[in-house]
């Protein structure tokens, strides 16, 4: 995993200033890290496209809040979205989710990484603001992503907020059951 490549290419201020906390979170709602040693977190919003041009500015593209790179036995770059009490579509969230993947495998590339080595997950972290047929319909939506369907995985933040992401269940999450 090219955390180093990243790292250096993120002196444009794209880095979640939590990374070093290893966790990433807006108004009252986040993920973190637990036992997991090596994770870069990038805050989307800050990420320019080949252009220079901030991805925020770019007209109908919006990307998820974050992705997270973690390096350990295996390689798993995690698109997350926060949920904040907003009022966004099922669709307008599989979007943010796909163009997320389509930045992580730009970043990639740019670091001379193959994707195939990684674990791609899709996580929409939630207290408890929408209704349960809206998480419903929301776990049976997919990412199309490389040429798959990726699940989305709605996680409640549980712990003053916050959902905890373990190597655990990462790959209970993740890791198709014939794979383990």
């Amino acid at each position: 995993m090219p955390l180093d490549c990243l790292k250096d290419k993120s002196e444009d201020g794209f880095l979640e200033e939590e990374t070093k906390r290893k966790r990433c979170s807006e108004k009252g709602t986040g993920i973190r890290f637990e036992q997991i040693e090596d994770v870069l977190i990038i805050k989307s919003e800050k990420l320019r496209n080949e252009k220079g041009t901030f991805l925020t500015e770019i007209d109908g593209y919006k990307v998820c809040d974050h992705i997270v790179f973690i390096k350990g036995e295996l390689e798993f770059i995690l698109l997350i979205e926060l949920c904040k009490g907003s009022s966004k579509s099922h669709d307008e969230i599989i979007q943010q989710f796909s163009h997320g993947g389509e930045e992580s495998l730009r970043l990639l590339k740019e670091c001379s990484h193959p994707p195939d080595s990684c674990i791609f997950g899709f996580f929409y972290i939630y207290t408890t603001v929408r209704s349960n047929q809206f998480f419903k319909i929301l776990k049976g939506k997919r990412v199309r992503f490389r040429g798959k369907d990726y699940p989305v995985r709605p996680m409640q933040a549980r712990k003053n907020g916050f959902f905890v992401a373990t190597p655990e269940i990462l790959d209970s999450e993740l890791i198709p059951r014939k794979k383990r």
